[in-house]
């Protein structure tokens, strides 16, 4: 496992060197994008208008939608990446497995994401004026988000492996995620908190908001977003594993 963690480890950063303008564009894509739309939203509220605590919630929803897409996209990517290479049966035969690998490129990818998303953090709250409050207790519901995002990747990533191509299902898929870690549950009481558990990382959502913008600890949201994480995670790779035991069975795993 460490040898394939720095093989991982190496080929990402190979990657980071020899497309570095990528990454940095991406970041200031992104935090243009968000501060376009918090312009028009401006203008059209009129000159008195004020966002409060919504902004925060806002900027907050888009960093982790940021999080939630990079690392459900990383399956995604890289088994269309392998297909139109050819290399995914040979992949599909080391020791490790395609499942592990995957895993393990997602959580290497992950750092850099994170650095990403704090600048963009840094940069969005100059830019708007929304303060968002950190400590170490944002890292259990961070990680619950992975969880659930990990497993959404998998479940991604077996939809290909049966359809071979799911370029605009993906993209719907992962902007109908921001308006559902937009939507604040949470003011709708135990009700809308027990409501959205089955939803996908909505709980961490949740939590996520009380904590970094109402500065509040709730271990009920934080056990919903555990349960929440695990299930998707475990669903994810449940499907995938038999998407791969389905293409090894009709024989289709040759044809990627």
């Amino acid at each position: 496992m460490y040898n394939l963690l720095k093989a991982e480890s190496k080929r990402f950063w190979n990657y980071l060197c020899v497309y570095p303008a990528q990454c940095i564009l991406f970041s200031i894509f992104m935090a243009i994008l968000f501060y376009i739309l918090f312009l028009g939203a401006s203008y059209m509220a009129g000159p008195t208008a004020s966002f409060g605590d919504r902004l925060d919630g806002i900027v907050l929803a888009y960093i982790l939608w940021i999080i939630i897409q990079s690392t459900m996209n990383i399956a995604g990517r890289d088994l269309e990446s392998e297909r139109s290479h050819g290399t995914m049966e040979q992949l599909m035969m080391t020791s490790y497995g395609i499942t592990t690998i995957l895993l393990v490129r997602t959580w290497v990818e992950l750092i850099f994401t994170f650095v990403q998303c704090l600048v963009l953090t840094v940069i969005l709250s100059w830019l708007t004026g929304s303060v968002l409050h950190f400590s170490w207790a944002i890292c259990l519901p961070v990680f619950t988000v992975i969880l659930a995002s990990n497993g959404l990747g998998y479940l991604l990533g077996s939809l290909i492996i049966i359809f071979r191509r799911l370029e605009v299902a993906r993209s719907f898929f992962v902007f109908a995620l921001l308006f559902l870690i937009a939507t604040p549950f949470e003011n709708w009481g135990l009700t809308g908190i027990f409501g959205s558990s089955i939803l996908p990382i909505a709980p961490s959502a949740i939590a996520l908001r009380l904590l970094m913008v109402q500065e509040r600890f709730d271990w009920l949201a934080c056990s919903l977003a555990i349960a929440n994480g695990v299930l998707y995670l475990t669903l994810g790779i449940m499907m995938f594993q038999w998407a791969l035991h389905r293409a090894k069975q009709r024989g289709s795993v040759s044809s990627f």
